[in-house]
């Protein structure tokens, strides 16, 4: 019981906190050009690279039909959109792996990465699709960011446009797995590991 509890008011407070932020205003946003335009390019790349290959989670784990179609969703976007920002990076005369970021945001991602995918193996059931759907909320929120920050800063209004394409499909994303975490959440304070 405590620990239906305690995921219920954690899963409250993230929705309280994500209602509460403020979306950054114009002139925050235009602040830093070209070089924030490379950047979130290179991070989003980067992000997406690894979420094509987010289906493999399912030969691990096979869990409920909706979590599945979900999951292999965000892989099959995030795979059509790759080649796109390859393309992006290879016109400004960079390589994919050229962003280097400050080695203390390098060990933190590190140490996230690693608290998730422990999670995510000791999970089962409901509570592995809580796990699995809580980092797709993060991961996907990253993603819209970054695509939204690019397409504002992009150098021409065709690339702006493309960014805008993929930010519009993460956002879709976002909001299914949302819709979709708050399900789960319902599932996991209502009683037993049930699937759908």
């Amino acid at each position: 019981m405590t620990l239906r509890l305690s995921l219920f008011c954690l899963l409250a407070a993230l929705f309280l906190i994500a209602g509460c932020t403020r979306s950054p205003d114009e002139t925050s946003i235009r602040a830093g050009g070209e070089s924030s335009h490379l950047d979130c390019i290179l991070l989003l790349h980067q992000l997406l690279s690894e979420e094509q290959h987010l289906s493999k989670l399912l030969l691990i784990k096979k869990e409920s039909d909706a979590l599945e179609e979900l999951v292999k969703s965000i892989s099959k976007t995030a795979a059509e959109h790759v080649p796109t920002l390859e393309n992006m990076v290879v016109q400004m005369g960079k390589q994919s792996g050229a962003l280097v970021l400050p080695p203390g945001e390098t060990a933190t991602r590190k140490a996230i990465a690693k608290t998730k995918q422990d999670a995510l193996l000791a999970a089962s059931g409901v509570e592995f699709e809580f796990e699995v759907l809580l980092t797709q909320v993060e991961a996907l929120n990253y993603g819209t960011h970054l695509a939204l920050v690019a397409s504002n800063h992009a150098p021409n209004p065709e690339r702006a446009a493309q960014l805008l394409r993929m930010r519009t499909d993460l956002l879709d994303l976002h909001r299914d797995v949302t819709r979709h975490l708050r399900a789960t959440a319902k599932r996991l304070a209502d009683g037993p590991d049930r699937r759908e």
